[in-house]
């Protein structure tokens, strides 16, 4: 006696209809991708901010640098007027 029992076809169709064994998933689902994505993003922007102001002050103050030489160089070459007494 045969103790193994016969797949019928329909049996074999069933299985072609099962999904395919299932990938190890990755370690992450989809909201953590979001949130470190969300993390890396303020991260990124902050830096960026941080960056853009160091920008502004340097060229504020490389402006104020080159007014303060305008104001020394018409001091200078500027005759000096008398100053009027205006108690007199």
């Amino acid at each position: 006696m045969e103790l193994t029992k016969k797949r019928s076809s329909s049996e074999k169709d069933s299985d072609k209809n099962k999904p395919p064994a299932k990938k190890s998933k990755s370690k992450v689902s989809g909201s953590q991708q979001m949130v470190q994505m969300l993390q890396s993003f303020t991260v990124d922007q902050a830096q960026r901010e941080r960056e853009e102001a160091e920008r502004t002050e340097r060229r504020h103050e490389e402006r104020m640098q080159v007014m303060r030489g305008l104001v020394d160089a018409i001091k200078q070459s500027a005759p000096q007027a008398p100053t009027k007494n205006r108690n007199n």
